[in-house]
């Protein structure tokens, strides 16, 4: 906090420090350093941002910190000639009442303690002593007269070779054990790998095949972890089919079998490119599924449908564009918001089977003229994957707005 400068009384400048001389005159104040490098880092301690612009000189002149800042290493030892408190060269400011202070100069951690050497006694008094029991007992005489350090050397050597003869031990066994290992993990994945043979094929058996690619996923599945589990196309398509079709089964389905995340649908379903128009995967897959089909099941009908929907635009990062706007596909694409949406879709009649194909966005209802032309269109591609189609156009009733 800033202070009076033409008054003689010292104040504290550090951050949230309120001491002056007037209120506690056994304190110690003590000017700011005229050395540039460390008057910048009191400055800098005291959390005073406004005294980063002031020149050295005014702070040595007019600022100071009291001594409740400083550490004790921070002092001199006082004298019994010296009545002033004197600071070290060195010493900076790094006790403060703030949220991050400096970090401290001096370790917290006690110093350690002074241990008194390890008197070790010489050998001579040990010798004389046995010199005068040599008679009795010759044999520890010769033992005895050794000196204490050679025998605890001679002790730790042998400790020393006891343990190096362990550690080659266990190397033996650790490369035996690794040797083994590859050859025990090749058996047990050969037998796995037969159990799962021979329970394919007893569910070839009694099941249908999309059941049995159900309970092989399972299986394979609950071997994983959760963050290593990886779906195929197909069990992510299953799965999209099935959360379509209803939510809350799709979450209960969850709790007794190994399912994709929602997440993970609604991620796989962005990576599907799909735009404005007529889809060439959807047809590519609709072409497939007509070669398999008897003449009678290619007789359908093209059904379109034209509903109100809210204008939203957003932004796709993959493709770099802005979505939302007016687009008839080939008909053209303009800057208007769209507001409606034109669904194309092909129907069996005498066979339940159906498919969307195609579909556009505009900015109000699709005009007569335009919907001519991509209705054209629509049979054209349809003739393009297929020999034998007998198509039918229906219009279903278009949902307008309500009038006030």
């Amino acid at each position: 906090m800033e202070r009076n400068k033409n008054t003689h009384c010292k104040w504290c400048s550090a951050y949230g420090c309120s001491n002056s001389k007037n209120k506690r005159p056994e304190l110690s104040f003590l000017r700011f350093p005229s050395d540039p490098d460390r008057c910048k880092k009191w400055v800098v301690n005291t959390w005073r941002a406004d005294l980063l612009s002031t020149p050295v000189e005014a702070l040595s002149k007019a600022y100071y910190l009291c001594a409740e800042h400083f550490e004790p290493s921070c002092f001199t030892e006082a004298s019994p000639n010296r009545k002033r408190t004197r600071l070290t060269k060195s010493a900076v400011p790094t006790i403060f009442n703030i949220p991050n202070p400096p970090p401290q100069l001096s370790s917290s951690r006690p110093p350690p303690k002074q241990r008194a050497p390890i008197a070790v006694a010489t050998s001579t008094p040990v010798t004389n002593k046995l010199k005068s029991s040599s008679t009795t007992c010759p044999s520890t005489s010769t033992v005895c007269n050794e000196d204490p350090l050679n025998l605890s050397c001679k002790s730790m050597k042998r400790k020393l070779e006891q343990e190096r003869v362990k550690t080659s031990r266990l190397r033996k066994r650790l490369r035996i054990s690794c040797d083994q290992a590859p050859q025990n993990e090749t058996n047990t994945q050969s037998s796995t790998a037969v159990q799962d043979d021979a329970i394919q094929n007893l569910l070839e058996k009694h099941l249908p095949e999309a059941v049995v690619q159900f309970i092989l996923t399972q299986i394979r599945i609950s071997k994983l972890h959760a963050n290593g589990r990886r779906w195929t196309g197909s069990d992510k398509g299953f799965a999209i089919s099935v959360y379509h079709a209803s939510r809350k089964a799709y979450s209960l389905l969850q709790q007794a079998f190994f399912l994709p995340s929602p997440k993970t649908l609604r991620i796989s379903l962005k990576n599907l490119n799909v735009f404005p128009g007529f889809c060439r995967s959807v047809l590519d897959l609709l072409k497939i599924k007509v070669d398999s089909m008897s003449l009678c099941d290619k007789v359908c009908v093209i059904c379109f449908d034209e509903v109100s929907i809210k204008k939203s635009l957003s932004y796709d990062p993959v493709n770099d564009q802005v979505e939302g706007y007016e687009d008839l596909g080939n008909c053209g694409r303009s800057k208007n918001p769209a507001n409606h949406a034109l669904v194309f879709m092909v129907r069996g009649l005498y066979t339940n089977w159906k498919q969307p194909f195609a579909y556009m966005l505009s900015s109000g209802p699709v005009k007569s003229e335009t919907l001519h032309i991509l209705l054209q269109e629509s049979i054209a591609c349809l003739l393009q994957i297929g020999k034998g189609y007998r198509l039918r156009s229906r219009k279903q009733q278009q949902s307008r707005p309500k009038k006030k």
